[in-house]
């Protein structure tokens, strides 16, 4: 996490940067197939809040800010347990995470169906 989150927000704030990139198929389901998959617009969500963008990246996809603070937060935490040499502690219990975890996916399937209605 402590290598991976950086390289994560750098390629995330350069790739609206460089216009080639938004050529290159992220999305090997919206390539292939031709429709959007449910995480289809979270790299340019995350870009856009990497930019200062809030509205934009809550248009190109609503829960990017919420994964954008997840990895802020897994890059915190693995920090901290370098800088103190021990394992910090979890903040929820498994049942807790896991709850959230079905939450998350629940709103990324709600999300995904809303757009492709609305679209």
């Amino acid at each position: 996490m402590i290598f991976l989150v950086p390289a994560l927000v750098l390629f995330g704030y350069i790739y609206l940067q460089i216009p080639f990139m938004q050529k290159i198929p992220l999305c090997g389901v919206k390539h292939f197939l031709r429709f959007d998959c449910p995480g289809c617009g979270m790299t340019t969500s995350i870009s856009e809040l990497l930019h200062g963008h809030i509205r934009a990246s809550i248009d190109a996809h609503p829960l990017g800010i919420v994964i954008a603070l997840w990895f802020a937060y897994m890059f915190l935490r693995a920090v901290a347990s370098v800088l103190l040499g021990r394992r910090i502690k979890p903040l929820l219990t498994q049942a807790q995470r896991d709850l959230l975890m079905y939450v998350f996916l629940a709103a990324l399937l709600i999300q995904w169906i809303v757009k492709i209605v609305l679209a």
